[in-house]
Protein backbone atom coordinates (compact mmCIF):
# COMPACT_ATOMS: atom_id res chain seq x y z
CA UNK A 1 0.00 0.00 0.00
CA UNK A 2 2.77 2.33 1.19
CA UNK A 3 4.91 1.44 -1.92
CA UNK A 4 1.77 2.36 -4.52
CA UNK A 5 1.26 5.89 -2.55
CA UNK A 6 4.93 6.50 -3.51
CA UNK A 7 4.40 5.19 -6.78
CA UNK A 8 0.88 7.73 -7.51
CA UNK A 9 2.62 10.48 -5.70
CA UNK A 10 5.98 10.06 -8.51
CA UNK A 11 3.34 9.89 -11.19
CA UNK A 12 1.76 13.36 -9.95
CA UNK A 13 5.29 14.81 -9.60
CA UNK A 14 6.21 13.64 -13.39
CA UNK A 15 2.88 15.14 -14.75
CA UNK A 16 3.25 18.31 -12.79
CA UNK A 17 6.99 18.96 -14.26
CA UNK A 18 5.75 18.25 -17.50
CA UNK A 19 2.83 20.44 -17.14
CA UNK A 20 5.14 23.28 -16.52
CA UNK A 21 7.28 22.15 -19.29
CA UNK A 22 4.13 22.49 -21.65
CA UNK A 23 3.71 25.83 -20.90
CA UNK A 24 7.08 26.63 -21.47
CA UNK A 25 7.10 24.57 -24.63
CA UNK A 26 4.40 22.95 -26.03
CA UNK A 27 6.60 20.56 -28.81
CA UNK A 28 8.76 20.13 -26.41
CA UNK A 29 6.60 18.10 -23.97
CA UNK A 30 4.67 16.38 -26.51
CA UNK A 31 8.09 15.27 -27.65
CA UNK A 32 8.90 13.81 -24.14
CA UNK A 33 5.47 12.21 -24.44
CA UNK A 34 5.95 10.60 -27.16
CA UNK A 35 8.92 9.15 -26.22
CA UNK A 36 7.79 8.10 -23.25
CA UNK A 37 4.93 6.77 -24.57
CA UNK A 38 4.93 3.32 -22.31
CA UNK A 39 4.35 5.73 -19.43
CA UNK A 40 0.73 6.18 -20.30
CA UNK A 41 0.46 9.02 -17.74
CA UNK A 42 1.93 10.93 -19.90
CA UNK A 43 -0.70 10.92 -22.68
CA UNK A 44 -2.71 13.97 -21.53
CA UNK A 45 0.14 15.77 -22.77
CA UNK A 46 -0.88 14.81 -26.61
CA UNK A 47 -4.73 15.77 -25.90
CA UNK A 48 -3.39 19.04 -24.78
CA UNK A 49 -0.38 19.67 -27.67
CA UNK A 50 -3.47 18.63 -29.73
CA UNK A 51 -6.16 21.19 -28.42
CA UNK A 52 -3.45 24.04 -28.61
CA UNK A 53 -3.07 22.80 -32.18
CA UNK A 54 -6.52 23.29 -33.32
CA UNK A 55 -7.05 26.18 -31.27
CA UNK A 56 -4.27 28.26 -32.60
CA UNK A 57 -4.55 26.63 -35.96
CA UNK A 58 -3.64 29.26 -39.16
CA UNK A 59 -6.08 28.23 -41.66
CA UNK A 60 -4.88 27.75 -45.80
CA UNK A 61 -6.57 30.32 -47.81
CA UNK A 62 -10.01 28.15 -49.61
CA UNK A 63 -9.40 25.58 -47.40
CA UNK A 64 -12.13 23.28 -45.79
CA UNK A 65 -11.48 25.57 -42.49
CA UNK A 66 -12.74 28.18 -44.34
CA UNK A 67 -15.83 26.35 -45.43
CA UNK A 68 -15.97 25.59 -41.45
CA UNK A 69 -15.96 28.79 -40.29
CA UNK A 70 -18.53 29.87 -42.25
CA UNK A 71 -20.69 26.89 -41.59
CA UNK A 72 -19.57 27.67 -37.24
CA UNK A 73 -21.05 31.34 -37.80
CA UNK A 74 -24.61 29.95 -39.30
CA UNK A 75 -24.75 27.40 -36.32
CA UNK A 76 -24.00 29.62 -33.88
CA UNK A 77 -27.04 31.86 -34.84
CA UNK A 78 -29.59 28.86 -33.93
CA UNK A 79 -32.23 28.35 -31.33
CA UNK A 80 -32.52 24.85 -29.59
CA UNK A 81 -36.14 24.70 -32.45
CA UNK A 82 -33.49 25.37 -34.85
CA UNK A 83 -31.00 23.00 -33.80
CA UNK A 84 -33.43 19.95 -33.23
CA UNK A 85 -35.20 20.53 -36.88
CA UNK A 86 -31.80 19.97 -38.59
CA UNK A 87 -31.16 16.94 -36.16
CA UNK A 88 -34.75 15.65 -37.20
CA UNK A 89 -34.51 16.43 -41.12
CA UNK A 90 -30.57 16.02 -41.35
CA UNK A 91 -30.99 13.67 -44.66
CA UNK A 92 -33.64 15.87 -46.24
CA UNK A 93 -32.41 17.32 -49.38
CA UNK A 94 -32.77 20.98 -48.32
CA UNK A 95 -30.72 20.11 -45.25
CA UNK A 96 -27.47 22.25 -44.76
CA UNK A 97 -25.82 19.35 -43.02
CA UNK A 98 -26.15 15.93 -43.61
CA UNK A 99 -24.11 14.86 -40.72
CA UNK A 100 -24.53 14.65 -36.93
CA UNK A 101 -21.28 15.26 -35.57
CA UNK A 102 -20.42 18.26 -36.98
CA UNK A 103 -23.74 20.51 -36.43
CA UNK A 104 -23.83 18.87 -33.22
CA UNK A 105 -20.36 19.72 -31.93
CA UNK A 106 -20.77 23.24 -33.73
CA UNK A 107 -24.09 23.91 -31.13
CA UNK A 108 -22.63 22.79 -27.87
CA UNK A 109 -19.65 25.17 -28.88
CA UNK A 110 -21.72 28.24 -29.73
CA UNK A 111 -24.44 27.97 -27.20
CA UNK A 112 -21.17 28.51 -24.80
CA UNK A 113 -20.02 31.15 -26.87
CA UNK A 114 -16.64 29.51 -27.69
CA UNK A 115 -14.95 30.64 -30.63
CA UNK A 116 -14.74 28.88 -34.12
CA UNK A 117 -10.85 27.91 -32.56
CA UNK A 118 -12.31 26.32 -29.42
CA UNK A 119 -14.60 24.22 -31.83
CA UNK A 120 -11.15 22.85 -33.52
CA UNK A 121 -9.16 22.77 -30.65
CA UNK A 122 -12.41 20.63 -29.21
CA UNK A 123 -12.41 18.71 -32.45
CA UNK A 124 -8.60 17.86 -31.61
CA UNK A 125 -8.93 16.46 -28.80
CA UNK A 126 -11.78 13.82 -30.19
CA UNK A 127 -9.96 12.74 -33.06
CA UNK A 128 -6.64 12.10 -30.75
CA UNK A 129 -8.26 10.80 -28.06
CA UNK A 130 -9.92 8.18 -30.23
CA UNK A 131 -5.95 7.66 -32.14
CA UNK A 132 -4.37 6.94 -28.63
CA UNK A 133 -7.68 4.57 -27.57
CA UNK A 134 -7.26 2.70 -30.71
CA UNK A 135 -3.27 2.73 -30.32
CA UNK A 136 -3.28 1.72 -27.09
CA UNK A 137 -5.63 -1.31 -27.73
CA UNK A 138 -3.64 -2.67 -30.22
CA UNK A 139 -0.39 -2.82 -28.12
CA UNK A 140 -2.03 -4.17 -25.05
CA UNK A 141 -3.40 -6.71 -27.26
CA UNK A 142 0.70 -7.48 -28.53
CA UNK A 143 1.66 -7.79 -25.48
CA UNK A 144 3.25 -11.07 -26.19
CA UNK A 145 4.45 -10.19 -29.64
CA UNK A 146 7.45 -9.48 -30.16
CA UNK A 147 6.76 -5.91 -31.84
CA UNK A 148 9.46 -3.68 -30.88
CA UNK A 149 11.42 -3.76 -33.86
CA UNK A 150 8.33 -3.24 -36.42
CA UNK A 151 6.50 -0.11 -34.72
CA UNK A 152 7.52 1.53 -38.04
CA UNK A 153 3.96 0.30 -39.22
CA UNK A 154 1.84 1.45 -36.49
CA UNK A 155 3.71 4.69 -36.48
CA UNK A 156 2.31 4.19 -40.43
CA UNK A 157 -1.09 3.88 -39.04
CA UNK A 158 -1.00 6.91 -36.55
CA UNK A 159 0.00 9.10 -39.54
CA UNK A 160 -2.99 7.96 -41.60
CA UNK A 161 -3.72 12.03 -41.24
CA UNK A 162 -1.23 14.29 -39.93
CA UNK A 163 -1.58 17.06 -37.33
CA UNK A 164 -3.70 19.58 -39.41
CA UNK A 165 -5.34 16.87 -41.69
CA UNK A 166 -6.81 15.57 -38.67
CA UNK A 167 -8.23 18.56 -37.51
CA UNK A 168 -8.71 20.69 -40.82
CA UNK A 169 -11.01 17.93 -42.35
CA UNK A 170 -12.95 17.44 -39.42
CA UNK A 171 -16.10 15.05 -40.45
CA UNK A 172 -14.75 11.81 -42.55
CA UNK A 173 -11.51 12.35 -40.32
CA UNK A 174 -13.52 11.69 -37.27
CA UNK A 175 -15.53 9.08 -38.59
CA UNK A 176 -12.81 7.25 -40.00
CA UNK A 177 -11.33 7.48 -36.31
CA UNK A 178 -14.35 6.38 -34.45
CA UNK A 179 -15.10 3.50 -37.20
CA UNK A 180 -11.58 2.32 -37.33
CA UNK A 181 -11.81 2.05 -32.88
CA UNK A 182 -14.90 0.34 -32.39
CA UNK A 183 -13.45 -2.17 -35.51
CA UNK A 184 -10.72 -2.79 -33.40
CA UNK A 185 -12.21 -3.37 -30.06
CA UNK A 186 -14.71 -5.66 -32.47
CA UNK A 187 -11.49 -7.62 -34.12
CA UNK A 188 -9.61 -7.99 -30.55
CA UNK A 189 -13.03 -8.73 -28.49
CA UNK A 190 -15.79 -10.64 -30.70
CA UNK A 191 -18.26 -8.60 -29.06
CA UNK A 192 -21.06 -7.80 -31.14
CA UNK A 193 -21.74 -4.39 -29.18
CA UNK A 194 -19.00 -2.92 -30.94
CA UNK A 195 -19.91 -3.85 -34.36
CA UNK A 196 -23.20 -1.56 -33.02
CA UNK A 197 -21.45 1.16 -32.22
CA UNK A 198 -19.05 1.30 -35.63
CA UNK A 199 -22.10 1.81 -37.51
CA UNK A 200 -22.51 5.46 -35.24
CA UNK A 201 -19.37 6.41 -37.62
CA UNK A 202 -21.88 6.38 -40.15
CA UNK A 203 -23.29 9.74 -38.73
CA UNK A 204 -19.80 11.62 -38.50
CA UNK A 205 -20.03 11.24 -42.39
CA UNK A 206 -22.56 9.50 -44.74
CA UNK A 207 -19.69 8.15 -47.29
CA UNK A 208 -18.59 5.77 -44.37
CA UNK A 209 -21.79 3.34 -45.42
CA UNK A 210 -20.00 1.32 -47.66
CA UNK A 211 -17.15 0.61 -45.20
CA UNK A 212 -19.70 -0.25 -42.23
CA UNK A 213 -21.05 -2.59 -44.77
CA UNK A 214 -17.78 -4.22 -45.48
CA UNK A 215 -17.75 -4.48 -42.02
CA UNK A 216 -20.76 -6.16 -41.47
CA UNK A 217 -19.75 -8.81 -44.29
CA UNK A 218 -16.46 -9.81 -41.92
CA UNK A 219 -18.92 -10.01 -39.03
CA UNK A 220 -21.00 -12.85 -41.01
CA UNK A 221 -17.99 -14.33 -42.17
CA UNK A 222 -17.53 -15.29 -38.41
CA UNK A 223 -19.81 -17.87 -38.81
CA UNK A 224 -17.72 -19.44 -41.77
CA UNK A 225 -14.89 -21.74 -40.36
CA UNK A 226 -12.87 -21.98 -43.04
CA UNK A 227 -11.10 -19.33 -44.21
CA UNK A 228 -11.22 -20.85 -47.89
CA UNK A 229 -14.61 -21.11 -48.03
CA UNK A 230 -14.18 -17.12 -46.54
CA UNK A 231 -11.59 -15.92 -49.58
CA UNK A 232 -14.77 -17.44 -51.87
CA UNK A 233 -17.43 -15.88 -49.95
CA UNK A 234 -15.25 -12.60 -50.62
CA UNK A 235 -15.42 -13.70 -54.29
CA UNK A 236 -19.25 -13.76 -54.52
CA UNK A 237 -18.99 -10.38 -53.45
CA UNK A 238 -16.55 -8.49 -56.04
CA UNK A 239 -18.53 -10.27 -58.42
CA UNK A 240 -21.78 -8.81 -57.21
CA UNK A 241 -20.32 -5.47 -56.51
CA UNK A 242 -19.66 -5.81 -60.88
CA UNK A 243 -21.93 -7.32 -61.73
CA UNK A 244 -24.91 -5.17 -60.82
CA UNK A 245 -25.85 -1.16 -60.95
CA UNK A 246 -25.43 -1.18 -57.19
CA UNK A 247 -26.33 2.95 -57.49
CA UNK A 248 -29.93 2.02 -58.10
CA UNK A 249 -29.95 1.05 -54.28
CA UNK A 250 -29.98 4.58 -53.72
CA UNK A 251 -32.67 5.64 -55.97
CA UNK A 252 -35.69 6.51 -53.99
CA UNK A 253 -32.64 8.12 -51.07
CA UNK A 254 -32.54 11.96 -52.18
CA UNK A 255 -29.28 12.10 -49.98
CA UNK A 256 -27.45 8.84 -51.00
CA UNK A 257 -28.45 10.04 -54.69
CA UNK A 258 -27.15 13.68 -54.08
CA UNK A 259 -24.14 12.19 -52.57
CA UNK A 260 -23.34 10.00 -55.50
CA UNK A 261 -24.18 12.77 -58.26
CA UNK A 262 -21.71 14.66 -56.65
CA UNK A 263 -19.06 12.36 -57.54
CA UNK A 264 -20.04 11.40 -60.93
CA UNK A 265 -21.69 14.49 -62.59
CA UNK A 266 -20.12 15.40 -65.59
CA UNK A 267 -16.79 17.39 -65.23
CA UNK A 268 -16.09 16.13 -61.94
CA UNK A 269 -13.65 13.97 -62.52
CA UNK A 270 -11.94 16.21 -65.06
CA UNK A 271 -11.65 18.90 -62.60
CA UNK A 272 -10.25 16.65 -59.99
CA UNK A 273 -7.21 15.58 -62.21
CA UNK A 274 -7.00 19.18 -63.08
CA UNK A 275 -6.51 19.64 -59.33
CA UNK A 276 -3.90 16.97 -58.77
CA UNK A 277 -1.50 17.88 -61.86
CA UNK A 278 -0.43 20.91 -60.09
CA UNK A 279 0.99 18.49 -57.09
CA UNK A 280 4.90 18.21 -56.94
CA UNK A 281 5.84 14.67 -57.76
CA UNK A 282 6.44 13.41 -54.63
CA UNK A 283 3.08 14.42 -53.35
CA UNK A 284 1.73 12.06 -55.48
CA UNK A 285 4.01 9.50 -55.45
CA UNK A 286 2.79 9.74 -51.20
CA UNK A 287 -0.62 9.26 -51.80
CA UNK A 288 -0.12 5.82 -53.27
CA UNK A 289 2.72 4.20 -52.06
CA UNK A 290 1.35 3.02 -48.67
CA UNK A 291 -1.26 1.81 -50.87
CA UNK A 292 0.76 0.15 -53.40
CA UNK A 293 3.21 -1.33 -51.19
CA UNK A 294 0.22 -2.84 -49.05
CA UNK A 295 -0.91 -4.72 -51.66
CA UNK A 296 2.47 -6.02 -53.12
CA UNK A 297 3.26 -7.01 -49.37
CA UNK A 298 0.26 -8.69 -48.15
CA UNK A 299 0.15 -10.69 -51.36
CA UNK A 300 3.67 -11.77 -50.37
CA UNK A 301 2.93 -12.93 -47.18
CA UNK A 302 0.30 -15.37 -48.48
CA UNK A 303 3.37 -17.72 -49.20
CA UNK A 304 5.21 -19.96 -46.79
CA UNK A 305 7.37 -17.21 -45.37
CA UNK A 306 5.05 -16.26 -42.06
CA UNK A 307 3.28 -18.57 -39.56
CA UNK A 308 0.17 -17.00 -38.64
CA UNK A 309 -2.80 -17.13 -36.09
CA UNK A 310 -6.78 -16.92 -35.75
CA UNK A 311 -6.21 -12.79 -34.64
CA UNK A 312 -3.55 -11.89 -37.49
CA UNK A 313 -5.75 -14.15 -40.41
CA UNK A 314 -8.35 -12.02 -39.20
CA UNK A 315 -7.08 -9.20 -39.61
CA UNK A 316 -6.12 -10.05 -42.95
CA UNK A 317 -9.78 -10.27 -43.85
CA UNK A 318 -11.14 -7.27 -43.18
CA UNK A 319 -8.27 -5.54 -45.06
CA UNK A 320 -9.19 -7.79 -48.22
CA UNK A 321 -12.32 -6.99 -47.57
CA UNK A 322 -11.59 -3.04 -47.42
CA UNK A 323 -9.41 -3.74 -50.33
CA UNK A 324 -12.07 -4.60 -52.21
CA UNK A 325 -14.69 -1.97 -51.63
CA UNK A 326 -11.63 0.86 -52.10
CA UNK A 327 -11.03 -0.81 -55.53
CA UNK A 328 -14.48 -0.69 -56.62
CA UNK A 329 -14.47 2.67 -55.75
CA UNK A 330 -11.77 3.53 -57.87
CA UNK A 331 -13.04 2.64 -60.77
CA UNK A 332 -16.59 3.00 -60.42
CA UNK A 333 -16.93 5.93 -58.90
CA UNK A 334 -14.31 8.26 -57.93
CA UNK A 335 -11.16 7.21 -58.85
CA UNK A 336 -8.78 10.80 -57.43
CA UNK A 337 -9.67 11.19 -54.05
CA UNK A 338 -10.98 7.51 -52.90
CA UNK A 339 -10.44 8.20 -49.47
CA UNK A 340 -12.02 4.34 -48.52
CA UNK A 341 -7.75 3.67 -49.37
CA UNK A 342 -7.08 4.60 -45.74
CA UNK A 343 -9.08 2.36 -44.26
CA UNK A 344 -7.53 -0.39 -46.04
CA UNK A 345 -4.44 1.15 -45.56
CA UNK A 346 -4.82 1.26 -41.25
CA UNK A 347 -5.61 -2.32 -41.42
CA UNK A 348 -3.48 -3.53 -43.72
CA UNK A 349 -0.74 -1.52 -41.83
CA UNK A 350 -2.00 -3.82 -38.34
CA UNK A 351 -1.81 -7.27 -40.09
CA UNK A 352 1.97 -6.50 -41.24
CA UNK A 353 2.28 -4.91 -37.67
CA UNK A 354 0.88 -8.24 -35.87
CA UNK A 355 2.34 -10.41 -38.18
CA UNK A 356 5.88 -9.30 -38.27
CA UNK A 357 5.83 -9.34 -34.70
CA UNK A 358 4.34 -13.14 -34.08
CA UNK A 359 6.93 -14.34 -36.20
CA UNK A 360 11.01 -14.68 -35.64
CA UNK A 361 12.86 -12.37 -37.84
CA UNK A 362 13.51 -13.64 -41.59
CA UNK A 363 15.18 -12.02 -44.30
CA UNK A 364 11.93 -11.39 -45.90
CA UNK A 365 10.92 -9.22 -42.54
CA UNK A 366 14.23 -7.14 -43.12
CA UNK A 367 13.54 -6.64 -46.91
CA UNK A 368 9.67 -5.46 -46.46
CA UNK A 369 10.27 -3.48 -43.38
CA UNK A 370 13.48 -1.50 -44.79
CA UNK A 371 11.31 -0.63 -47.97
CA UNK A 372 8.41 0.36 -46.25
CA UNK A 373 10.95 2.64 -44.14
CA UNK A 374 11.60 4.68 -47.31
CA UNK A 375 7.73 5.30 -47.64
CA UNK A 376 7.18 6.29 -44.09
CA UNK A 377 10.43 8.55 -44.58
CA UNK A 378 8.26 10.49 -47.41
CA UNK A 379 5.10 10.38 -45.52
CA UNK A 380 6.80 12.12 -42.73
CA UNK A 381 8.24 14.82 -44.45
CA UNK A 382 5.29 15.34 -46.57
CA UNK A 383 3.39 15.32 -43.19
CA UNK A 384 5.57 18.27 -41.92
CA UNK A 385 5.60 20.14 -44.35
CA UNK A 386 1.26 20.43 -44.41
CA UNK A 387 1.25 20.98 -41.18
CA UNK A 388 3.98 24.04 -41.56
CA UNK A 389 1.46 25.82 -43.34
CA UNK A 390 -0.60 25.93 -39.91
CA UNK A 391 2.05 25.63 -37.19
CA UNK A 392 2.02 28.07 -34.90
CA UNK A 393 5.93 28.73 -34.51
CA UNK A 394 5.11 30.81 -31.12
CA UNK A 395 2.32 29.53 -29.37
CA UNK A 396 3.38 25.71 -30.31
CA UNK A 397 7.14 25.91 -29.99
CA UNK A 398 7.53 28.25 -27.61
CA UNK A 399 4.71 29.22 -24.98
CA UNK A 400 0.74 29.31 -24.61
CA UNK A 401 0.48 32.07 -22.84
CA UNK A 402 1.33 34.54 -25.96
CA UNK A 403 -2.22 33.90 -26.29
CA UNK A 404 -2.80 36.36 -23.23
CA UNK A 405 -0.83 38.66 -25.22
CA UNK A 406 -3.41 38.52 -28.24
CA UNK A 407 -0.84 37.16 -30.18
CA UNK A 408 -2.65 36.01 -33.36
CA UNK A 409 -0.28 33.37 -34.75
CA UNK A 410 2.48 33.12 -37.09
CA UNK A 411 3.90 29.85 -39.34
CA UNK A 412 7.23 29.26 -39.65
CA UNK A 413 7.25 31.32 -43.06
CA UNK A 414 6.35 34.37 -42.46
CA UNK A 415 9.37 34.23 -40.25
CA UNK A 416 11.89 33.47 -43.19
Amino acid sequence: MEKQKTLDFKKDRNRGSLLLLFLISPIIALLIAVANYSKRHFHFIIILFAFLYGYTLIPIENSDVERYSHYYNVVSQYNWSDFVNQIVNIYAPSARFNDVYTIGLMYICSVFSLSFNFFLGLHAVIYFSMLLSAINLILDNSSEYNYKKYLAFLIGCVLTYSFSGAITGIRFQAGFMFFMLFALKYIFSNKIKYILLAGLSCLFHISIIPVYLGLLLYYLLGFVKNYKLKFLFILFFVLALYSFNIFELTQGVEVLDSKVESYTREGFVESREAHTQNWNWYVQLNQFATYYFLIVAMGLTRFNYFKSNKLIKDVFLLALILLVISIFNETVLDSISNRYRLFFEFVGLLYLFLLFSYNEKTKHHTILKNFYLLVLTLKVLISLRVDSYTYDVIRLTLSPLFTILGFQGANIYEFI
